[in-house]
């Protein structure tokens, strides 16, 4: 028993310290280039959003104002109880590029809202566009750099892969 409390100690200690550690940061070559190369892939965003109304706006505007010219945004309501899908509609009536607000049914079994959200986002999406190259998963409250989806794509492509994943600073 003191051995296994000892080990929880150690292992505690551990985390806590790894948590701490201000010196740790991402390196620098998960970093997207900010030249990327061009591409006029087929991208669809797609925006789970749930009570999003104070930040929704600012983050379909930095999509809107992506240089990737093939890249159609769908937002999936989750179940919101605030202006969210208001607002949704409003910034979409002044762009041809918010191509679709969905609201999502209730949470698959066994599956997260939010992942839900996402998979409800997917099949709305290929019903929508029968050619899609790349999907975007990115939350409703990320401002997303000018050439962001450009850099994804130019990384994917880069590298042969068929996913990037990269954290929001």
């Amino acid at each position: 028993m003191i051995l296994l409390l000892a080990l929880s100690l150690v292992a505690l200690l551990f985390w806590v310290g790894l948590t701490l550690d201000r010196t740790r940061s991402w390196p620098g070559e998960l970093m997207l280039d900010t030249e990327p190369g061009r591409s006029e892939d087929v991208v669809v965003a797609i925006v789970p959003a749930r009570d999003e109304a104070e930040v929704i706006a600012a983050s379909l505007g930095s999509l809107l104002q992506q240089s990737h010219e093939a890249l159609s945004i769908l937002v999936v309501d989750d179940g919101s109880t605030d202006d969210t899908a208001a607002i949704v509609r409003d910034v979409g009536d002044t762009s041809s590029r918010v191509c679709g607000l969905v609201t999502a049914a209730a949470p698959r079994d066994g599956w997260s809202g939010k992942v839900s959200a996402l998979a409800t986002g997917v099949d709305e999406a290929n019903e929508r566009w029968p050619q899609i190259d790349w999907l975007l998963f990115t939350d409703a409250d990320i401002a997303h750099h000018p050439e962001s989806v450009r850099a994804l794509i130019a990384c994917a492509r880069e590298d042969d892969r068929d996913l990037v994943s990269v954290m929001a600073r």
